[in-house]
């Protein structure tokens, strides 16, 4: 998947939290498949992981979610144009 692809993925999950329950919306924004590949491959491109330090063999899966707070989006300078536009 490129990055088009994904961007294209995020929005779609995101517009999903209005009409299906929190708990499958927020799946949906899992990495698919939640390997150490897919993992390593999304957040290590320029700094690769070490998959003996890592312990990537014990690993049976991988969810990452985190939330951003409005405080963390919008920038406290208003002339500076948020994230969202």
């Amino acid at each position: 998947m490129n990055d088009i692809d994904t961007k294209r993925a995020i929005v779609a999950s995101l517009k999903s939290f209005a009409e299906k329950p929190l708990v499958a919306a927020a799946t949906a924004l899992m990495l698919k498949p939640n390997t150490f590949e897919t993992f390593a491959a999304t957040f290590a491109k320029d700094t690769p992981l070490n998959r003996k330090q890592a312990l990537s063999d014990d690993w049976q899966s991988v969810n990452f979610l985190f939330q951003l707070t409005d405080e963390e989006v919008r920038p406290k300078d208003t002339a500076t144009q948020n994230l969202f536009g």
